[in-house]
């Protein structure tokens, strides 16, 4: 089966928490958060070869592998074996999703799909033509630091260098870092609409934001569930008030600010013009607007 609905992103914005809370609703079924297909840079598309030869990715694939057997989960032990060792085709992907029932809907909520071209979203409309497509922003500045926090952390995506430690990033890692084209797609969140939208109509989008999650996460997870037509209840969602995947607290450097204020103001300007009908989130665009004028004017 093909997935009902897709959450794509954005990154560090919330897509955590919104796994947390639906993967509890038994209308919902969602094998694993972060599948990764229809983003072909991911060392999980790899050929076998070069994924079993990837550090990260034996990593990942022994430990999920040896906890299955310690759980006796045969049944999620032959998942993985498919997930990590598959040929990747459509036919594979089609394969990794299954449901009890009809009532039943399956989701697959991977961030990186806010990055893919047009001419992938089109070929996921030739599959999933009624597929309903979440998108959740952040403004694009605090998420462009958490992500870079985060991969420092991991000791990845060029950041290796900084041992785990983002207090050891020079200003040049930065700039670099954040100039990488899947960093620069990530936060170009009227990219991501535009493709989504020129093959999935506007009713079949739900566009959230973070504050959101922050500021009314019931009523939130009632819009999706209004969007997906599941029931809703705080039976259902007993933790929707609690934040998952939570980054570290470390203070964003001035330079670091300004220089991404500097990037993300055009892209904060033309996303506050597209929500100009959408008083709420047209409000949370203007403080990620005015947020952006007082780094550039403390720098």
């Amino acid at each position: 089966m093909f997935p009902d609905f897709m959450c794509i992103g954005a990154q560090k914005a919330g897509t955590s928490w919104l796994f947390a809370n639906l993967k509890k609703h038994p209308q919902i079924v969602m094998p694993i958060k972060e599948v990764h297909y229809f983003d072909k840079d991911s060392i999980r598309n790899a050929p076998l070869g070069e994924r079993l030869r990837d550090k990260r990715f034996r990593k990942k694939f022994f430990k999920q592998i040896f906890f299955d057997m310690k759980c006796l989960s045969f049944r999620k032990f032959i998942w993985d074996l498919r997930y990590y060792l598959g040929n990747r085709s459509d036919e594979w992907y089609h394969s990794l999703f299954t449901k009890n029932n009809a009532d039943q809907l399956i989701g697959d909520i991977t961030p990186a799909y806010s990055t893919i071209d047009a001419d992938e979203v089109e070929h996921i409309a030739s599959l999933m033509p009624n597929l309903k497509v979440i998108l959740i922003l952040r403004n694009p500045i605090d998420r462009a630091y958490s992500a870079a926090k985060m991969n420092v952390v991991h000791g990845r995506s060029g950041l290796e260098s900084a041992r785990g430690k983002v207090e050891n990033l020079s200003e040049d890692d930065y700039v670099k870092y954040f100039n990488e084209p899947w960093v620069i797609n990530r936060g170009d969140y009227m990219r991501t609409i535009n493709n989504w939208q020129k093959y999935f109509p506007a009713e079949q989008m739900l566009i959230g934001f973070l504050e959101d999650i922050i500021g009314r996460p019931a009523e939130f997870l009632d819009d999706v569930c209004r969007f997906l037509e599941i029931s809703s209840s705080k039976q259902e969602f007993p933790k929707a008030e609690k934040a998952a995947n939570v980054g570290l607290k470390i203070p964003m450097p001035d330079h670091v600010g300004k220089y991404l204020a500097e990037m993300y103001m055009p892209g904060i300007d033309a996303l506050a013009e597209y929500f100009s009908d959408h008083d709420r989130n047209r409000g949370y665009v203007e403080e990620w607007r005015t947020k952006a004028e007082s780094l550039l004017r403390n720098a």
